[in-house]
Parts: C-alpha cells; sequence; structure tokens
C-alpha cells in the first residue's frame, strides 16, 4: 500500500499539523505503508503531480484550503480536483472547505473524507514552537488525526468518521467539566469540525481489507 502525505510547513496552522502528522506516520509504519512524505518545500505542485502518477492508495493533505484547491507551501495552489483528470483512491483532507469541491466531483475519488467548513484548532502562544505539547490544540488534533488512523487499520470512511465523532465526544465530556476558561470554546469548535465533516464517493470503502 502506498501513503502520500502532503504536508507543508510555512506558518503556525500548517507547522501545528505538521508536527501532529507524527502520528499518522507511526501508524502508517506499523501497518506497512510505503510513505512518500512531501513535507515542507516538497509540498509543492510538481512533487505531487509526480506522485499522484504512482497511483497511491491513501493521499493526505494537511494543507490549506478553500472551496475550489488545496495549497501548498508558502500557499502556492497545490491540487484543484476539478482539474484533477484522473481517478483519486482514498483521500483525507485536514484543510478547510475541500469537501464540497471533492462532494461536487465524487466521480474523481473513490472515497474522501474532508471539511465542507473551515477547519478550526484552538493553539496556545506558548507552544508555538512545540505544537505536540500544545494542551490547548491536542483535542483538535487528536480527533481529526482519528480519521487517517481509522483507515489505516481497515475502518470505511463512515467508520472512520464514527471514530472522529466518538473521540470529540470523549474530548467534549472532558472540556465540559474543565476549569479552563478556553474549554468551551475549545467545545465550540470541536463540534464545528465534526459538523463540517463529508464523505465523498464510496462511504463504505475500505482502504485496508
Amino acid at each position: 500500500m502506498r501513503l502520500t502525505l502532503v504536508r507543508p510547513k510555512h506558518d503556525d496552522v500548517t507547522s501545528y499539523l505538521f508536527e501532529w502528522c507524527n502520528e499518522i506516520l507511526k501508524i502508517a509504519n506499523r501497518k506497512n505503508f510505503k510513505i512518500s512524505d512531501l513535507n515542507g518545500e516538497k509540498a509543492n505542485k510538481e512533487r505531487l503531480a509526480a506522485e499522484l502518477k504512482n497511483n497511491p492508495d491513501f493521499v493526505v493533505f494537511n494543507c490549506h484550503g478553500d472551496e475550489n484547491r488545496i495549497y501548498g507551501h508558502d500557499d502556492a495552489p497545490l491540487f484543484d480536483i476539478a482539474e484533477h483528470k484522473s481517478r483519486l483512491n482514498f483521500v483525507y483532507a485536514r484543510s478547510c472547505c475541500v469537501g464540497s469541491a471533492f462532494k461536487k466531483h465524487q466521480n474523481k475519488v473513490k472515497s474522501f473524507v474532508g471539511y465542507s467548513l473551515p477547519f478550526f484548532i484552538v493553539m496556545s502562544n506558548h507552544f508555538v514552537s512545540t505544537p505536540l505539547k500544545d494542551p490547548l490544540a491536542k483535542p483538535f488534533m487528536e480527533t481529526s488525526n482519528a480519521i487517517p488512523e481509522a483507515l489505516m487499520v481497515g475502518n470505511s470512511a463512515n467508520g472512520a468518521v464514527e471514530k472522529a465523532r466518538t473521540a470529540t465526544e470523549e474530548w467534549v465530556e472532558k472540556l465540559e467539566t474543565s476549569s479552563d476558561p478556553s474549554a468551551m470554546q475549545q467545545v465550540c469548535f470541536l463540534q464545528m469540525n465534526l459538523d463540517s465533516l463529508v464523505v465523498a464517493g464510496d462511504a463504505e470503502a475500505k482502504l485496508v481489507c
């Protein structure tokens, strides 16, 4: 199985996504995926196009996005689903709003999971240089990591969304009893992330059988 991981690192948000991809890589290595890691400056249109010619089984985007495209290093245009000619296999996009484009072009992907609205992360200024230690960001990164992790161990696209739902509910339960003044903001944004998750293509398809 081939995994293409796309993770630029040029601002605070992409730096957080970049670092938390290490948890995804651990499972990918354990499940013996052949990994192509388009990290930092490698997250560009030319490198991605070359990777997609190899027809990877799973592509994971950790990038900025909008209703039309995904952006790579330094926010340069990276991927436009409407312009893409061949059919993709499994895709997870931790990117704002691109779920709308994949829903519109479902024939171009076997199975997709992503967000139809902005993807939110609450971050602490004290941890911008050490994202993995940021307690405010942890709920957002764990719940969103739950999707590719679930797909890589045999869950369907719908099953992966349910894993994210369970993880979100567990975090909400913890945060609702927290005395941290930011806890209610975290709960609100976690719920918004969950509500904006969409599946395109075959919702019952499995990456790993």
